[in-house]
């Protein structure tokens, strides 16, 4: 994690779905430590495609594809890896460079498909994302 906390510039911001929008790589660091390192354990699958960069000068702005393919599920005899549940989001990043090298100023991402991020923030506590709405049956 520490590689990738370098790759920002020294008060960047990086606001990563649920975990907020941090500033500063210090703060981007502790982020990346206490959230992400501990949850990006499993062998899932995680690609960035379908880059879209633009270069103007010293500055760059940048989109691009996120897939996550799961395939560990902790199960009551152990882990069980089946592929199948998947996930899509967008990151949008700006660049700069400073003394001759690229740095992360700004990143944005978010989950978009199957289910968007802002629609699960907002399911009560306890439901179930996808989960038949049986008031309406």
């Amino acid at each position: 994690w520490e590689g990738v906390a370098q790759a920002y510039a020294e008060d960047a911001i990086c606001d990563i779905r649920q975990h907020g929008r941090k500033q500063g790589r210090e703060s981007i660091m502790a982020m990346m430590d206490s959230e992400l390192a501990p949850v990006v354990q499993s062998r899932d699958a995680y690609m960035l495609s379908s880059p879209d960069i633009t270069v103007n000068g010293d500055k760059a702005y940048g989109e691009y594809v996120w897939h996550r393919f799961v395939c560990e599920f902790r199960t009551s005899f152990g882990m069980m890896r089946v592929w199948g549940p998947w996930s899509e989001g967008i990151y949008k990043v700006h660049y700069e460079r400073i003394n001759g090298e690229w740095k992360i100023t700004d990143l944005w991402t978010r989950v978009i498909r199957p289910d968007h991020d802002d629609d699960v923030a907002q399911l009560p506590e306890g439901a179930v994302i996808g989960e038949l709405d049986r008031s309406r049956v």
